[in-house]
């Protein structure tokens, strides 16, 4: 049996190890059931972004690992109007007067299964959100999130499962903040790294960072398709995936120097993606292709829902989210 799971601690936090021949994995269901850590055997690579500190990992954690963002990236004022509600999150980028990413990804998870068959693993998190006062006195609702984590050769699937628990429907976005070392090794030259986007269209920002409505064609999307270098280009965009075209919801990163390419497919329903690099200072060590079901303070957006992105989940229904991680080596 060549796949292992084993306890460890991360931070002071307790930490699943887990692997097989190809790829290890860590994930840390304490720190908002990050997947914290994802290392190429064969290339000895770290693939995501690890923190050398809590201290480091405390300031900025969606910048490391796969954070898990309900609902994804900006509210304007952390405030919008669904039905007869009216929600308030809290303003945590102070900059922009905006709620940024969500609840879920700072808090604690509960660990509630973990199994292995030959080369796969199995492991499972989930959170409810009567749990927590500090999630409910934002998004008054009664729901819980359960993340399936499935390392099965060289690629690890997430499935994400949103129940409604409660008696009012809700709307609902989902995204992952996935940070990739690019280059995936320390002497790597960025001009050897391109990734690609299943895109064509691109939505105009304000200067707060907030969609303004207005959606562009990109001239460019056959470049964005097939790879582009990010050497010397600064990225926080927001991309409609090209849905009528036949190309398949994924990004792709490659390090051709490396030898490393990582194809992070996602289902449909994941319809935006983001491309983030740093803020200028951090040029050359990461990028965070990020896959969003709904856009950019969606439900302020007057566009229509199918456009936006914005979901509803009525009592007792549930969805389940899949995305998946493959990666080759040449």
């Amino acid at each position: 049996m060549s796949s292992y799971i084993k306890e460890s601690q991360y931070f002071g936090e307790k930490a699943i190890v887990f692997g097989n021949s190809q790829l290890e994995a860590v994930l840390v269901p304490g720190l908002g059931s990050n997947l914290i850590s994802l290392k190429s055997k064969s290339k000895n690579a770290d693939l995501l972004r690890v923190p050398e500190s809590k201290s480091q990992y405390e300031k900025n954690p969606c910048l490391y690992g796969m954070p898990i963002l309900f609902p994804p990236n900006r509210i304007d004022r952390g405030m919008f109007t669904y039905g007869d509600l009216t929600y308030q999150f809290a303003i945590n980028e102070e900059k922009h007067n905006n709620h940024l990413h969500g609840f879920l990804y700072d808090k604690p998870w509960e660990l509630i299964k973990q199994e292995q068959n030959g080369e796969s693993v199995r492991i499972v998190t989930e959170i409810n959100s009567d749990d927590y006062t500090s999630i409910t006195e934002q998004f008054p609702h009664s729901f819980s999130i359960k993340m399936t984590y499935t390392l099965d050769g060289s690629s690890l699937s997430t499935n994400a499962t949103i129940s409604n628990h409660g008696t009012t429907k809700f709307p609902w976005g989902l995204g992952y903040h996935t940070t990739f070392n690019l280059p995936f090794s320390a002497d790597g030259a960025l001009e050897d790294c391109t990734v690609s986007l299943p895109v064509d269209e691109h939505w105009t920002l304000s200067e707060r960072k907030l969609p303004t409505g207005d959606i562009v064609k990109l001239t460019d999307a056959a470049d964005f398709q097939q790879g582009i270098s990010l050497s010397g280009k600064l990225f926080d965009d927001v991309y409609g995936y090209a849905k009528e075209s036949e190309l398949v919801n994924e990004a792709v990163i490659t390090d051709h120097n490396e030898g490393i390419r990582i194809h992070y497919k996602c289902d449909k329903r994941f319809g935006h993606w983001v491309l983030f690099n740093g803020n200028g200072k951090d040029l050359n060590g990461f990028v965070c292709p990020e896959p969003y079901t709904w856009v950019t303070n969606a439900p302020n957006v007057e566009l229509p829902d199918s456009v936006t992105g914005v979901r509803e989940l009525k009592p007792g229904e549930e969805v389940n989210l899949i995305s998946q991680l493959i990666v080759d080596t040449f």
